[in-house]
């Protein structure tokens, strides 16, 4: 299993990692996908039978006249494995400012409340 050094995450992006970590979430490891759109890294975390997944995006940023390349960081949190980009940041958090200050909050209002394992969303996504 890989653990954080291993995909040599940037430590500015540690705070997101301990929030989700506090809350009692267990890191699994990445998941290598074949999408058509851009994205950083998804990350798998599981608790119990419940599984959320972290998907990284690094934007390019116009400063001035120059495109910086991956200048702006969005992290997105979904059940289900994103297979798009809109999944992917249905609840997402950008890295600029005082995102350190938010980020609590940010994974624990989405962790706190896993989907029901007789909901409509998790049979689909269960195959039922």
């Amino acid at each position: 299993m890989s653990s954080f050094p291993d995909l040599k995450i940037p430590e500015t992006w540690k705070p997101l990692f301990r929030a989700i970590d506090d809350q009692g979430w267990e890191f699994m490891g990445p998941i290598e996908c074949n999408l058509n759109w851009d994205y950083r890294y998804i990350l798998r975390f599981g608790q119990g039978f419940n599984e959320c997944h972290l998907t990284i995006f690094e934007e390019p940023e116009w400063c001035g006249n120059h495109l910086q390349a991956r200048a702006l960081t969005v992290a997105g949190l979904s059940w289900e494995l994103p297979t798009d980009r809109n999944i992917a940041e249905s609840v997402s958090l950008v890295l600029t400012g005082n995102w350190t200050e938010e980020v609590s909050a940010f994974v624990g209002l989405f962790l706190e409340a896993p989907p029901s394992k007789t909901d409509p969303i998790s049979l689909k996504h269960n195959g039922v």
